[in-house]
């Protein structure tokens, strides 16, 4: 079940980014990374909704805070792959 922010091993920031790329059309899954002192997130995009996340979250994440956009895209390898399960 998806429970919005509060994950409870992170700051409200790192919150914030999972909450805006699980809400963003295209984006399979977004999950807090690292956590401790910070942390960062990962989300499994659509290729097609790559760029609308990356402007959704410079637009009401980074720009917001005054903070400089660090954005890495990474490319699944052989062997990756996203297994749909019905609902």
């Amino acid at each position: 079940m998806y429970q919005s922010g509060d994950y409870g091993c992170s700051t409200y920031k790192i919150d914030m980014l999972v909450d805006l790329a699980n809400s963003t059309k295209g984006v399979l899954g977004a999950q807090v990374a690292g956590a401790g002192l910070g942390g960062c997130i990962m989300a499994l995009v659509k290729e097609e909704a790559l760029e609308t996340l990356r402007e959704r979250l410079i637009k009401k994440y980074y720009e917001p805070f005054n903070l400089e956009p660090i954005i890495d895209v990474c490319i699944p390898v052989k062997g990756s792959g996203y297994i749909e399960i019905g609902r």
